[in-house]
């Protein structure tokens, strides 16, 4: 789960919007009732600021991947991240995108995006229906590797 608005703290409201992809709960806290249990109890602050960073760390990678990844490396990189709870390969895992939301969001074209993912199917990468809004993933070890995990082995880049 993720918190949106607390770039406004200092102010009196928040710039921007928000438009869901998928179904969400949403939890709205007055700011000054904010401020007053964040200065009230320090286990309640450190839970939400180690909660900010795990965000910053999501954002951190999301710039990262704009800026050195290339196409197939971003909409693996993607893939991944919407995998954070499964590891089966029999289940089908949500993609509550389009490929022209995936793409705004990874900042390539529909057509790239549409490419690289028939790509990764025709690899034995993933599986991704021409029609549906999920996927599977065949190749844990490869979809890691390729969308810069860092978790899995180095790639040698020789």
């Amino acid at each position: 789960w993720g918190v949106i608005g607390m770039e406004a703290l200092d102010e009196e409201t928040y710039p921007c919007t928000a438009e869901a992809a998928t179904d969400v709960q949403v939890c709205t806290i007055r700011r000054d009732d904010f401020l007053e249990v964040m200065g009230g109890s320090s286990s309640t602050s450190w839970k939400f600021i180690t909660m900010l960073n795990r965000q910053l760390r999501r954002s951190m990678s999301q710039v990262r991947n704009l800026g050195l990844m290339d196409a197939t490396e971003r909409v693996a990189s993607f893939l991944s991240s919407m995998t954070e709870v499964s590891q089966s390969v029999d289940e089908e895992i949500p993609l509550p995108l389009t490929r022209g939301d995936i793409g705004q969001v990874l900042g390539l074209t529909v057509e790239t995006v549409s490419r690289v993912l028939t790509r990764l199917k025709k690899e034995g990468i993933v599986d991704v229906p021409s029609v549906g809004r999920h996927f599977r993933v065949l190749d844990w070890q490869r979809l890691a590797v390729l969308g810069g995990d860092a978790r899995a082995p180095a790639r040698d880049c020789a």
